[in-house]
């Protein structure tokens, strides 16, 4: 693996409910930019209308309790859908 990508988890939220739990997508990007460039490129080509792509740095935390919570790269995406 290329050694200059990060680890970046998506919180994806559609039409105000969260999709997926919070250890379900997860990508590498080199930075910021790419990963909200990407995110806005996808989500547009899938034919929904992106309210807004953030990026922050906390805690990652699975559905399942016994599940150790994570630390990093955080993408939070808000779409929704066409009317």
């Amino acid at each position: 693996m290329n050694d200059s990508l990060c680890k970046y988890h998506t919180f994806l939220f559609i039409n105000g409910a969260q999709v997926g739990d919070n250890a379900t997508f997860a990508d590498w990007y080199a930075d910021d930019a790419a990963a909200i460039s990407d995110a806005r490129s996808y989500f547009t080509t899938e034919g929904y209308h992106v309210e807004s792509v953030v990026v922050s740095h906390g805690e990652v935390r699975p559905a399942s309790r016994f599940l150790p919570a994570l630390h990093g790269k955080i993408l939070t995406v808000h779409l929704t859908t066409q009317p």
